[in-house]
């Protein structure tokens, strides 16, 4: 019982000295044209790119952003 105590004290100390998580979303997609005659074709040129996240789907509230990212 002793054994199985201290081998739970040095996990959970072990566990709280681990790094935090980063505060990064890693994503990759490709940017397709919506419409005209280029419509589902990756886009070609620069844009610029608006990142939100929404505590929902559709219709939730703004957790954070505007953050823009020139393209």
């Amino acid at each position: 019982m002793k054994k199985l105590i201290s081998l739970s004290i040095v996990a959970l100390a072990v566990r709280a000295q681990a790094a935090p998580l980063p505060w990064r979303v890693n994503f990759q997609g490709k940017l397709l044209a919506n419409s005209g005659p280029q419509a589902g074709r990756p886009v070609n040129g620069n844009v610029n790119l608006v990142f939100n996240i929404y505590d929902a789907p559709s219709g939730g509230s703004l957790l954070w952003g505007p953050e823009s990212q020139p393209g």
